[in-house]
Parts: structure tokens; sequence; C-alpha cells
């Protein structure tokens, strides 16, 4: 394989181990019951030479179907990889064999290769902060970036895959404990049904996705002024809407005066009424972000100094709760795919660090459109990065009148009045659907909503929250 002079000037200056890898490989190669002894932690983005990180992809595919992985099950499959025949071709599966460390050895071995890999990612982040500032980026942001690229190096490495029963139960009762004694912990959604079956908890990531119309921002700022009646700060990422736009729709919960309305002349009694909400409102602890806070440093960044600036006191319970709507325009490095990739993995990170709900909008792909039930379900978030593997919990809006309302009216009489009263049972309801949530009942609860105002109520009491 000819390697450029650039390239073996990179070589020198990215922490790598060529060999220590061959030998990682060769060991597991030799005997695959290894990879379940030492390998656990190892992913294919730990190995420099990318054409290991693909040996090692098939490989643990492989093992851990309980199937053999050798040089003569792997040349099969590995025969057209360009990158092995850079290499030497499949004879250098053999040649890795040959180089096998010994398996005493093997769990330093790994150490190593996943501490050389974290190195090349805290470097690459360096790189990528000293160009954020050289463009115009803020020190706050530049520090956030770091901090997030820490925390990620300290997910990501080994740690003891085993607990004591004694141990996990230790952890298992002091948290029931502390439930037992201060209640349930999380942010109420204001929602009786909605709550028994999802309480937003910290360090939890939430999707909340839907298709266009459904809802989705709606819901969104219903759940942030809750919060903020009930005692929490809440941190508003709009990125689709402008601070104003957003202040309209908060405003409308109060004053029962359509959001969409306010762009124009309103009568004197609708304008009083918007202005009494606007001075009702004007202690709600809730912080529009603005436009320019674009990127998950930066919304870090902005998040800490909310943190920093709400001390608990009293009834007010400091910063509670980060909305970003929505997750497709917060701003990357990469493809659409990689871009959403690690901002969902970042916004998890988020949650954690800050011992926060983060609660996520996110669009489900058009192609739900297509199909004849309109219901989304988790496979309509496949396409948008890893979205679905790294949330704590998922829940889709669903407003079934929305396409009642637009289907062809049946011909018939009696299907016509089928269709006349399921337009009429569904109209003013929205669907919240749990598709996921981690250690919790999945489900669907049906809410009553007035989109135009942003206000929700359950149905079994037709009843509205009253602060």
């Amino acid at each position: 394989m000819r390697v450029s002079g650039q390239q073996r000037e990179t070589e020198k200056t990215v922490p790598h181990n060529v060999a220590l890898e061959q030998q990682i490989l060769g060991a597991v190669l030799n005997n695959n019951n290894l990879f379940h002894i030492h390998c656990g932690p190892v992913r294919a983005e730990h190995f420099y030479e990318p054409t290991h990180g693909r040996i090692w992809t098939l490989m643990a595919g492989r093992i851990l179907k309980d199937h053999i992985a050798s040089p003569v099950v792997l040349k099969g499959e590995l025969e057209n990889d360009p990158g092995l025949k850079d290499l030497g071709g499949v004879s250098y599966l053999a040649r890795l064999s040959g180089a096998a460390v010994a398996s005493f050895a093997l769990a330093d071995y790994v150490r190593e290769l996943i501490e050389t890999a974290e190195r090349r990612r805290l470097l690459e982040v360096a790189e990528e902060i000293v160009g954020a500032i050289n463009s115009g980026g803020t020190s706050s942001d530049a520090a956030a970036a770091m901090e997030l690229a820490a925390m990620s190096v300290a997910e990501n490495a080994p740690v003891a895959r085993s607990m004591s029963l004694l141990s996990a139960h230790t952890k298992s009762i002091t948290a029931i404990n502390d439930a037992y004694q201060n209640g349930a912990v999380g942010v109420s959604s204001g929602l009786r049904d909605l709550d028994e079956l999802l309480l937003l908890k910290p360090k939890r990531s939430t999707v909340l996705a839907g298709a266009t119309s459904m809802g989705k921002t709606s819901l969104a700022t219903w759940l942030s002024y809750h919060a903020a009646k009930t005692g929490y700060g809440v941190g508003f990422v709009s990125l689709e809407m402008g601070e104003e736009d957003l202040a309209n729709r908060i405003n409308s919960i109060d004053s029962r005066v359509p959001y969409q309305a306010m762009d124009r002349p309103l009568s004197e009694t609708l304008f009083r009424k918007v202005v009494e909400a606007a001075k009702k409102q004007e202690a709600l602890p809730i912080e529009i972000m603005s436009d320019r806070v674009r990127d998950i440093p930066a919304i870090l960044s902005e998040t800490r100094r909310l943190q920093a600036k709400w001390k608990p006191e009293g009834d007010f319970k400091g910063l509670g709760m980060l909305v970003i709507d929505y997750l497709q325009l917060v701003r990357g490095r990469g493809n659409a795919f990689e871009v959403l990739t690690q901002v969902s993995r970042d916004t998890k990170s988020i949650a954690k660090m800050l011992n926060i709900p983060v609660v996520a909008l996110a669009q489900v792909s058009r192609d739900m459109s297509k199909r004849e039930s309109k219901v989304p379900h988790l496979g309509d978030l496949r396409g948008s990065g890893d979205l679905e593997n790294d949330a704590d919990n998922v829940i889709f809006c669903h407003r079934p009148s929305y396409y009642l309302e637009r289907m062809e009216p049946p011909e018939r009489a009696d299907d016509r009045a089928d269709w006349e009263d399921s337009i009429s049972a569904s109209k003013g309801t929205m669907d919240i659907i749990v598709a996921k949530q981690r250690m919790g009942p999945l489900g669907t609860v049906r809410v009553g909503c007035d989109l135009a105002t942003n206000r929700f109520w359950d149905l079994q009491t037709q009843t509205e929250v009253d602060f």
C-alpha cells in the first residue's frame, strides 16, 4: 500500500498503533471465545486502520450469532474489499492470525486500543474548536464543546461490565425510597393520563416526533408553559420560529386568542386579552434561545448559563427542562445523517450532564404519508441518525381528524355517516403515543387539544388545568 508524504505526516501526529490492532484481531480470529471475555467494549471506530474496523464488524457480527469467525470463513466476505487488497489481499487475514497476541495480554491491549482511539477523538474535537474560534465562535461555546467531548470519552471508557445483585438492590432501593419520601421524580405534563404513563425525568432525553401539522410545537409549548407554572425553569431552543412567534404561542394559552391571529390587527377586546396574558406571564421562567444558538456547543453553553442563573429557592426548583425545536435544524459537520447522529448523542449527553430532562422535537420520514395507515411508529425515525436508539423515550403526536378531513368522502350513505362520526369523535383531540420508554410502559393517551391556542386537557374530566 503506497502512502503519501502528507499521510506519513498525519500518521506521525495522530495517535495510533496498527501493530496492536493486528494482534488484537489475530487473537480473536484464533480464539473466538476471547471476544466475550475481553472485547465487549471494542467497536469498529476504535481501529485507526479502516479495513481493521470492517474486519472487526464482520467478526463481531458472526461471533454474536454464535458463528465461527476465522480467516477461512471471512475470506469469502472480504475478498473484494478494496482496503484489504491494498493490505495484501485475503492472505492478510492469515498474517493477522499469525500476529496474535497471547490471550493473557489481550485485556491490556484492548484498553490501549480504546485509549488511543479516545485520544484521537479528543484531538479531532480540539481541531474543531480551534476552527470554530477562528471562524467567530465564542470561548463559552468552545468550552462547552470540549466538555461534551470529555463526557463522551468518559461514557465510552471501559467500565466493569457486571454488578453484584447486592449492589443492584442497593441502588434500586435507594431510588424507590427517594420516590416514596419525595413523590415521583419528574416534570409533569399537566395531563393526568399522560403523567401516569410517562414523566419527564432528569437525565432522560425524549424525542417528540410527528408529521407536519400534527401539533409537535403546540405540545412542546404546553409542556414548557406547564413546567414553568409549576416551578421549573425552561430553556427553549427555537430554531424554526422567532422569539416573538413563540411568545405569541405561549400568550395564547392564557389569552385564548389564536396565536396566528396575533399577526393581524386585533379588536380592542382581543388586544386587551393579549396584554393581560402577557402581564400574567411576565414572571414565567422561560428563556427563548435566539437563532444564533444553532449548534450543540452553543446550546450547552447557554443552558449552563441558565442553570447558573436559576438557583432553586422556595417553590422554584431551578432549571427543570430543555426543549429543542427541532433536531433536524441543529447545525453540525458532515452530511445530514452524520450531523443528526451526533446531535442525537450530544442531546442525551446534555440531559445526563445537567441532570435535566431534554425534549427534542423531530420530523418523521415523509414516506409515512404514502402508506395507508398514518399512525406513526419507531420505524418512521429510521434514516434520522440514531434518534430511536439514543433517546430514552420516544413519543409521537398523531391527530386522526387531520387525515380524516382530507379523505375523499365515501359515496355510500352508511360509509359517509361512519366517516362523519369518526371526524366528530376525533376532532379537537390528539393521540400521544409513547412508542419507547426505558424502564416504563408503552401506550397511547388521547387528550383534548386546541392547537390554535396551544391548550391541552384530559378528556376523561373534560377540564383544563387551572392555575
